[in-house]
């Protein structure tokens, strides 16, 4: 799909836009997304909701078809509204047929699907994947993923094929996978409250001295002085010289 002089000008800038018409390779028909260049990669980025649009208030793509089943408008409009509708005779990916209520993610515009419409106040979002990366995850990790917890898989396929291990949370508001350098489920700050060698020079103090004071610990609000040098002692001055005393000439 061809952008215009506008929409890459946008791109580049570090803007998402809106492209429409975009061709399905499954043979679905056209779709529309929103795209933005990721920073990292500098690879597009599509997604049903726009980035720059502020959260509770997101703008997102209503879908024209589900499952290659038209839309009508007016069912449009309750989804834009956050209703849900009933979808007849869908086909997925297995050329199944299947019916559902649908409603919009108003975050992340992704579908959601129940067979009654009670069940979407019970729905957790977006499901984590079976697979990630090539790697199959097992039900105990997609447990704590779907809690929001992080866990460490192995095995990763990169780009260009090359595997990698990684941290891994997931977002299931946007359906989103997270990669981590470190441990997320360690609580960051824990070290608050403890001087810091660059702190503890503020203070006008030693580790060793703060550690002296009050039994390991320095009085609150007051700051201790540096020890004074003690006084050198000054060599006794000599005695006058008395000159001798004798008749007057």
């Amino acid at each position: 799909m061809p952008l215009t002089r506008e929409q890459v000008d946008a791109l580049n800038a570090g803007g998402a836009v809106r492209v429409e018409g975009m061709e399905s390779k499954e043979g679905e028909g056209t779709y529309s997304r929103f795209v933005h260049i990721d920073r990292m990669s500098g690879r597009p980025v599509y997604t049903l909701y726009n980035p720059d649009s502020p959260e509770g208030d997101r703008e997102i793509i209503i879908p024209q078809s589900l499952g290659g089943v038209e839309i009508p408008e007016e069912d449009r409009k309750l989804l834009a509204g956050g209703k849900d509708i009933f979808v007849k005779d869908m086909l997925n990916r297995y050329g199944e047929t299947y019916s559902s209520f649908v409603r919009l993610d108003m975050e992340s515009g992704v579908p959601m699907y129940a067979r009654h419409p009670d069940e979407f106040g019970q729905t957790a979002g977006v499901p984590v994947p079976q697979k990630i990366l090539g790697q199959e995850i097992t039900g105990q990790n997609r447990a704590d993923l779907q809690e929001g917890k992080g866990v460490y898989l192995t095995g990763l396929q990169g780009m260009g094929g090359k595997a990698f291990d990684s941290w891994v949370t997931f977002d299931p508001h946007y359906g989103k996978v997270n990669y981590h350098d470190s441990d997320p489920n360690v609580r960051q700050g824990a070290g608050q409250g403890q001087s810091s060698p660059r702190q503890a020079a503020s203070d006008g103090r030693t580790q060793e001295q703060g550690h002296q004071a009050g039994g390991g610990e320095a009085a609150k609000g007051q700051q201790q002085k540096p020890a004074q040098k003690p006084a050198q002692a000054q060599p006794p001055k000599p005695a006058p010289v008395q000159k001798p005393k004798g008749p007057k000439l």
